[in-house]
């Protein structure tokens, strides 16, 4: 989309669009909060793109056609500053978000967003990395690109190292007690791959749907994994390396 058609978009949604239009333009390096006309709260960085982040969750729904209405379990694997979640859980009546998060600045703004918009009750978040196992590990943390941030080494950008925790998605389901889930979501710049080898049969027989945003071309891989799970799946290419991948039952 066009800058002008961006900005048209962003006058519709937001309460007071014009500071928010500075926002996404912004060099300034300090924290702000935003509010949309339907009353959704997010403190956002204005030299990030946390911005564009709720503009693609709100604004464009890239996520909207695979959301059925009455979900009531879903499992939030990259986080960030919680607009998937917070789109969920301020949509859906009866329904109950697990969403992790492991970066310590981002994951406080994850924090701030769910209680300012009273969904502390619905949204359960924990400060941990999604890996193959439970345990330590380094995450890469790029600053002003923040939805980059990883496990794995993504980008030739300024980056810092944090010390994580991590869990593995099986843990999850067995920690939460969660018997049956309609959504996983993960955008978790290239760990996608080793969470969805690590799903064991028995998880995998609990989930109905899984959204998957890849980051390094290879589709086969998972693709086999959850075809031979008793998924139907379906690949959608957004550039050569990168795309989403969509399975359910």
């Amino acid at each position: 989309m066009n800058k002008i058609g961006l900005i048209a978009r962003m006058i519709l949604f937001y309460k007071k669009p014009f500071s928010v239009i500075n926002k996404v333009f912004s060099k300034k390096n300090i924290f702000s909060l935003v509010q949309s006309k339907k009353g959704n709260y997010f403190l956002v960085r204005d030299n990030s793109r946390d911005i564009n982040t709720i503009n693609e969750i709100f604004l464009f729904k890239i996520y909207n056609k695979y959301i059925r209405n009455n979900s009531s379990t879903i499992i939030d694997i990259g986080a960030n500053i919680g607009a998937f979640s917070i789109l969920i859980a301020s949509t859906m009546k009866e329904c109950k978000v697990y969403a992790y998060e492991p970066s310590n600045e981002t994951f406080n703004i994850l924090n701030s967003n769910v209680f300012l918009n009273k969904l502390h009750k619905k949204v359960k978040i924990e400060k941990k990395a999604i890996a193959s196992k439970s345990g330590k590990r380094k995450f890469n943390v790029y600053p002003g690109n923040f939805e980059a941030s990883s496990l794995y080494k993504m980008a030739n950008l300024p980056s810092y190292i944090e010390d994580v925790e991590c869990i593995s998605i099986n843990d999850v389901f067995r920690q939460n007690k969660i018997q049956h889930c309609d959504l996983i979501k993960i955008d978790y710049e290239g760990a996608e791959y080793e969470i969805i080898k690590s799903m064991n049969k028995k998880i995998l027989g609990k989930v109905d749907s899984i959204l998957i945003e890849y980051h390094l071309g290879d589709t086969d891989s998972i693709k086999t994994k959850l075809l031979n799970s008793g998924f139907n799946v379906e690949v959608m290419p957004a550039t050569s390396k990168s795309g989403i991948i969509f399975a359910k039952k």
